[in-house]
């Protein structure tokens, strides 16, 4: 089923806190429609952004055949009513970002033969991707990283992204990757590669509580306060709330975001005393005095 869907695409950038001006829409004329949703809508808790550009690679004779079935190779790879993945084949758009095309060439095409140059180079950008990709995302990286022995995940997708697809949508892995390439290339038939920009849903956040929680699928993550849930839910205490996981969608139930009324009541006769804002200056004076006993604070130079 296709619906057309106005959305204000973010690039889900693993840069967490960088401003990317370049990757707010898919070309630099500002929002698009985006065709091919699965889902009739994404409801008032998520919207679409711009994950990565995917390859499709199937057998077709013409450019047209294999825009047909790369097209439904996409659909069924998103596998049909409220999936969390979408598409518009690149074929659908007059240009787009360099930021999104990056390490893809200057120009991609929408359909191309895999037996010319473009096509193998294309080909190869997306099987180095789809092996950086699984690399980086071994369980545990981020926790060797930075040293700690919890699961940490920071800012990456639940599951890795996937760059190459079959004709029934299925993606290529890495571990996949040496059996394909001899299928695509020790034959006599015409594969093609056909080209898309993929989404994902994601859950909006703006001006919402995020913080660290632990997730039971993808260990510590950011997690968004959901105040909605937290009302129609019964909690064991009224300082617990559910927070929603940015990796994998899941809940979890941890003590509700502390707001500044809150944290003056944690501290009894202090706030007669201090405002919140002295409360805070005094925080960060204690804070660094500490660091500066510990011999953690750089001298001046």
């Amino acid at each position: 089923m296709s619906n057309d869907h106005t959305h204000n695409i973010e690039e889900h950038s693993l840069d967490a806190g960088v401003p990317q001006p370049e990757q707010n829409y898919p070309n630099d004329n500002g929002p698009t429609v985006h065709t091919n949703s699965s889902t009739s809508e994404v409801g008032s808790k998520y919207k679409w952004t711009i994950s990565h550009v995917g390859v499709a690679v199937v057998e077709a004779t013409n450019d047209f055949q294999a825009m047909a079935l790369g097209s439904a190779a996409f659909k069924l790879r998103d596998g049909g009513h409220k999936s969390k993945e979408s598409f518009d084949l690149i074929y659908e758009f007059d240009s787009l970002s360099k930021t999104i095309t990056a390490d893809w060439g200057e120009d991609i095409p929408q359909a191309v033969e895999l037996s010319t140059d473009k096509g193998a180079e294309l080909y190869e950008t997306a099987k180095e991707k789809t092996l950086t990709e699984a690399e980086s995302s071994e369980p545990g990286a981020d926790s060797r990283k930075v040293g700690l022995e919890i699961p940490i995940n920071l800012n990456r997708p639940a599951e890795p992204k996937q760059f190459i697809f079959t004709e029934t949508g299925n993606a290529i892995s890495a571990s996949e990757l040496p059996d394909f390439d001899e299928k695509i290339t020790s034959g006599e038939e015409d594969y093609w590669i056909v080209t898309a920009l993929l989404y994902r849903r994601k859950l909006k956040t703006e001006n919402k509580p995020i913080a660290y929680r632990n997730c039971a699928n993808c260990g510590v993550t950011k997690h968004v306060f959901d105040a909605e849930e937290t009302e129609n839910r019964t909690l064991k205490t009224s300082n617990e709330g559910v927070w929603i996981c940015l990796n994998c969608d899941d809940t979890t139930v941890a003590s509700r975001p502390v707001s500044k009324s809150r944290k003056a009541e944690r501290q009894p006769g202090s706030a007669a005393k201090y405002s919140i804002e002295e409360q805070e200056r005094k925080h960060h004076r204690e804070i660094m005095q500490k660091l500066e006993e510990r011999g953690e604070l750089e001298s001046p130079q």
